[in-house]
């Protein structure tokens, strides 16, 4: 009898707690990163926004492809000046509230991909931290 009762605890346990572990997803669309100042710009926009989806993605979020299945919308700004770069992220609720803004500079293409992940972290962090209360999130309390 024991042996029996034991996976179904298990179970029941992951039954129950199911529901809450997905509470801390967002849901976000990514329409695009405008490319200002680097060569082959259609290949950089569709690079640097694959990049930026990947990253956000490891960070929690789950991308989705229209916005009003999303949560958040995340835009981007890539700028290139020589060698150095500039990317700029900004979140936005579905009805188009400020939630965060982030940005990252570096020099050279290796930096790009530290750079890329450094933004998707510090975005999904102010965007976490934010007052504003998103879908499948309780309401913070005001201090």
């Amino acid at each position: 009898m024991r042996n029996r009762a034991v996976p179904f605890l298990l179970l029941l346990a992951l039954l129950c707690f199911a529901p809450s572990a997905g509470a801390g997803v967002l849901k976000a669309y990514f329409p695009g990163v405008a490319v200002t100042g680097a060569q082959n710009r259609d290949e950089m926009r569709t690079g640097l926004r694959t990049l930026l989806v990947s990253h956000l993605t490891s960070g929690g979020v789950f991308a989705v492809d229209t916005p009003a299945d999303a949560d958040i919308i995340v835009t981007g700004d890539y700028v290139e000046f020589g060698k150095i770069f500039s990317i700029d992220a900004v979140a936005k609720g579905k009805d188009g509230t400020f939630l965060a803004r982030a940005f990252v500079q570096g020099e050279g293409k290796d930096e790009l991909v530290p750079a890329v992940g450094k933004l998707a972290k510090d975005l999904v962090g102010d965007v976490r931290k934010g007052s504003a209360p998103l879908a499948g999130q309780p309401a913070s309390a005001a201090p």
